[in-house]
């Protein structure tokens, strides 16, 4: 019983320590620029998966149901910056990293992943990927 409120206890001081300083990251940090990248993936019912390699979004071409496809994009900025990536428009988009701080002139590399679920509907599927750089505050 008391291991269970010393594990307890913990979690809920590392809580409110992860809350206290996205809060110091929000309230520090003023947004100075900010890029919408476009993705798109169709969800296919057949096992051949195809690719797209335009540069116009971030295609992940065609995924089979229950599995998954992966892209990374790279970010840089000249100023040292907190980032925040949004992405909008499907849920089985996940992103390796996120609310993060960069040094500046330093790229760093971002993976995207489209994980499938089996259940998913055949069909195309697009969104958006919101990048959101912001700087402490003069």
């Amino acid at each position: 019983m008391m291991k269970k409120r010393t594990f307890l206890l913990l979690c809920v001081i590392a809580a409110a320590i992860s809350i206290i300083l996205t809060s110091f990251a929000f309230l520090y940090y003023n947004v100075y620029d900010t890029e919408v990248l476009a993705f798109d993936f169709e969800v296919s019912d057949t096992f051949m998966a195809s690719f797209n390699l335009d540069k116009d979004a971030v295609h992940f071409g065609s995924i089979p149901r229950g599995s998954s496809g992966l892209r990374d994009i790279t970010i840089e900025s000249d100023k040292d910056s907190f980032v925040i990536l949004k992405p909008s428009g499907t849920d089985y988009l996940n992103i390796s990293k996120n609310y993060f701080l960069m040094p500046a002139n330093k790229p760093t590399e971002i993976e995207l992943k489209v994980e499938v679920p089996l259940d998913a509907k055949v069909g195309k599927y697009s969104g958006n990927l919101l990048i959101i750089l912001k700087r402490p505050k003069s």
